[in-house]
Order: structure tokens, then sequence, then C-alpha cells
């Protein structure tokens, strides 16, 4: 009798297990958080970098020589981007935080997360130095919010900075 239970009971667990592995890995690759980046290249100081961001960013060179922007997809209506200017002199090397990312790079700054507003919310502003292959810049990362802001976004992307090599 308890043969026969399990046989008619093995096809619903081995169904069950495959159906729960599935949803595992079909969820696993559906959520990787790389998975929804793009590539955007860009040259400082006729340097050629590349960097991975959120897809649909924008990239704005028209700001000032030397700099560029990137603009986050969600900034439609909130002053979200990542801006990096070749040094020119020299800038301050004491910021009250620290990070050195996977790439390699080396980032000081502070944040500070009141810097003004207006319809989208309160704006946040990371300001400091980003050292990557003997090369400094100047860092901002903005972020705006109705309900508190995070100008350390930017972050998470500067790891995937890199120099890109001329073919």
């Amino acid at each position: 009798m308890a043969g026969r239970i399990w046989r008619g009971l093995a096809p619903i667990v081995v169904t069950g297990v495959l159906v729960v592995v599935s949803s595992y890995v079909l969820g696993q690759a559906q959520s990787r958080p790389d998975s929804d980046l793009e590539r955007i290249e860009f040259a400082l100081e006729e340097v050629h970098y590349q960097i991975l961001v959120p897809r649909h960013s924008r990239l704005d060179q028209t700001n000032e020589p030397g700099c560029i922007k990137i603009w986050h997809p969600r900034s439609t209506r909130s002053m979200t981007f990542l801006e990096l200017c070749s040094a020119s002199g020299t800038i301050p090397s004491a910021y009250g935080s620290r990070a050195t990312l996977t790439n390699g790079a080396a980032v000081r700054y502070d944040i500070d997360r009141n810097i003004g507003g207006g319809s989208g919310g309160t704006e946040g502003e990371l300001k400091g130095r980003l050292d990557l292959d003997g090369k400094v810049f100047v860092l901002t990362c903005r972020d705006q919010g109705e309900w508190g802001n995070a100008p350390d976004w930017c972050l998470h992307y500067l790891r995937y900075l890199e120099v890109k090599e001329r073919k």
C-alpha cells in the first residue's frame, strides 16, 4: 500500500521540485543586478573611458569643457546625475568618507543630503574626488526625491568605469 501511494505521489513531488527549481533559476536570470545596464563611452583629456550605467541613461558632454554628465533614466523630473570632470589644479583630499571600488578606483567624498530642492523633492549631493589609473577626477553625484535621496547611488556604477583600450 505504501508503495502504491509513493508511486502516485512521486510524479507530483518531481513536478513540484522542477517548478520550484525552474522558477528559482528564471528568477535569478531576471534579477541579476547588472542585467539592465548599458555601456556608455566618452573621452576626457583624450583618454577614452567606458562605464556601465542603467539602461536609457543619457550622456551630456556639452556642459563644460573637460566634464561629462550622465543623467540617470529616472531624471526626467528629478536631478539625478553623475558628473566627472578632469581635475585641473589641486583638489582636496580630506573628505569624510572613502571607498575603494572593485575596479581599483579610490573615491573620497562628502555627502550633503539637503542642498535645496523643488517639485521633485529635496536634492542631495555627493562631492569628492575619484582616483583611477593615475588620473584624478572631480566627482559630483546628485539625487532628488520627495521621500529622501541617495546621492551615493553613483558609487555602484563607478566600479564599472575603466579606460577603454584603443584598437
